[in-house]
């Protein structure tokens, strides 16, 4: 599966393979080791049909979001007793999203995984909404 994110700074998405949970983490790692003022960058995973699931690392979680081969979109669902936003870099882009939507980064994780092995990222545990 490609996985991709955009360093600060730069025009160009760094592209990577991932074929293990430990090609995930050190993504997941390189991505957050490159926090701006924007937060930190996302990554992107494509599935060989098209379909994208976004990881935004904001605070002690995971903000997920999901974009199916038809277009269709939806984001996690964690405490609804949360309030405030989270900050993260979408493809440079200063993005603001209410802290309800982190969910635990192993959740994050078991999503990436799964599309990576099924091509949907829906795991026991995960809740998501429609956009």
């Amino acid at each position: 599966m490609l996985a991709r994110y955009l360093p600060p700074n730069t025009d160009t998405p760094r592209e990577s393979s991932i074929s293990s949970e430990q090609d995930l983490d050190r993504l997941l790692a390189e991505a957050a080791d490159l926090r701006t003022e924007r937060g930190i960058p996302t990554l992107e995973l494509i599935a060989p049909n098209g379909a994208t699931l976004v990881i935004a690392q904001a605070g002690n979680g995971v903000v997920i979001m999901w974009i199916d081969a038809l277009g269709e979109s939806m984001h996690s669902v964690g405490s609804t007793d949360t309030q405030g936003t989270v900050v993260f870099d979408y493809y440079g882009s200063y993005t603001e999203v209410p802290a309800e939507f982190v969910v635990p980064p192993e959740l994050g994780k078991a999503a990436a995984l799964e599309v990576a092995a099924k091509g949907q990222p829906f795991v026991p545990g995960l809740t998501m909404a429609p956009d």
